[in-house]
């Protein structure tokens, strides 16, 4: 184990574990207590510290540290690829590493301590890093997938972006934190024990979040209509009689059921006999069959991110609902992405994005010009726009 104060530059694939100051709070409101760095080639281990007590600190915070690939656990706004990612692509799991039980007395003691890890010992926290280096390497080891791994880790930047921009309220900012590797990859969003992906409409849970401009700004929000939906007819190519599906699909069922309803049963559960002689249903379930037999050959990828998909005991629906889920995050990682550059010379800030919204701090001084390039990036998507002072009343 080196300690390096100078910055070093690698010309081998480097893994970089962050170790954060604080340990309750956001990344965005933390400090950087050093970084545990894994040479992959020469299996050499580097400390590089910036505030714990224990070394010399560097400032050598935010750079590239290799001309090879410079992997980075939990990356947040760091430079470098997503370890997680790859781990996660390679294994289709996370595991939850833990603090050894020395580790947890000083956090347990101390709890109330701010930048706890920088007094705890750092060989002590080395532990908890080297298990997340043999992790990866167990799974580096035997990786492929560098093109998915490009395009979700692109995407992980892009959620963080969200979370730095926070969502403002009377007592200042909230941070949000995705954790995008899931079992489908359609990304969570908590932190301190607030879901942000499932914030309750009706008991004002949504008031508090206004917009940081005050009479100068509002919150506007871009719905996307019947989504999956539009997806699943981009796959299977099909075009629709009128534009409001749903208004269509009742004059097939008839007015004794919600239109809604009934087509959101016969996608996630399965064709109704009765129902086999629509069209779009009948495409629906050829595309069901060809993906179970594509999964049971092992054969199974992702529509846009060509992801392996190796879940487990599967039967033919959830195989056909877990694709579709993970087409939802793949289709939306670029219009996440071109709403963030669009953005990035502006004042207005992508705040929230929820499978099928995304919620915009707008401010005024954009001007109208703005909102059109906003509607524009959504392109012949269905949606519907509102707005609001405050999240839990948008109109």
């Amino acid at each position: 184990m080196e300690f390096i104060t100078d910055k070093p530059q690698f010309t081998e694939d480097i893994l970089i574990v962050p170790i954060q100051s604080d340990l309750y709070s956001h990344w965005v409101n933390n400090q950087m207590s050093f970084f545990y760095i894994y040479a992959i080639e020469s299996r050499k281990e580097y400390i590089l510290n910036f505030n714990h007590n224990d070394s010399i600190c560097s400032t050598y915070l935010n750079e590239v540290l290799t001309d090879k690939r410079q992997f980075v656990y939990n990356k947040h706004d760091l430079t470098g690829i997503e370890a997680k990612c790859l781990i996660w692509l390679q294994s289709n799991e996370i595991k939850r590493h833990q603090f050894n039980t020395k580790v947890k007395f000083f956090h347990n003691k101390l709890r109330d301590t701010k930048n706890i890890n920088d007094i705890v010992p750092i060989m002590l926290l080395i532990e908890y890093c080297q298990d997340i280096k043999d992790e990866f390497i167990l799974n580096y080891n035997k990786f492929t997938q560098w093109e998915a791994l490009r395009q979700y880790s692109e995407l992980q930047s892009n959620l963080s972006i969200i979370e730095q921009n926070g969502l403002f309220t009377s007592s200042g900012f909230e941070h949000s934190e995705y954790h995008l590797y899931t079992l489908t990859g359609r990304p969570s969003n908590h932190f301190n024990n607030i879901n942000y992906a499932a914030l309750n409409k009706d008991d004002g849970s949504r008031d508090r979040f206004i917009s940081r401009f005050g009479a100068n700004g509002f919150l506007i929000e871009f719905d996307l209509r019947a989504f999956h939906i539009y997806l699943l007819s981009n796959l299977v190519k099909y075009t629709w009689p009128e534009p409001d599906i749903y208004a269509y699909f009742q004059t097939l069922y008839g007015n004794n059921v919600s239109s809604k309803e009934e087509t959101f049963r016969q996608i996630y559960g399965g064709i109704d006999q009765k129902y086999s002689h629509i069209e779009f249903f009948q495409m629906i379930d050829k595309l069901t069959v060809y993906l179970y037999t594509e999964y049971e050959l092992g054969q199974l990828k992702t529509f846009l991110f060509d992801r392996n998909f190796n879940i487990s005991n599967l039967n033919k629906l959830k195989v056909f609902n877990y694709l579709l889920q993970s087409y939802e995050t793949e289709f939306n990682a670029s219009l996440i992405s071109k709403l963030n550059d669009y953005l990035y010379s502006r004042h207005g800030k992508l705040i929230l994005y929820t499978y099928d919204s995304f919620l915009i701090d707008f401010c005024k001084d954009d001007g109208r010009e703005c909102l059109i390039g906003l509607k524009n990036i959504f392109g012949n998507i269905p949606f519907r726009i509102k707005k609001g002072q405050n999240y839990g009343e948008m109109c």
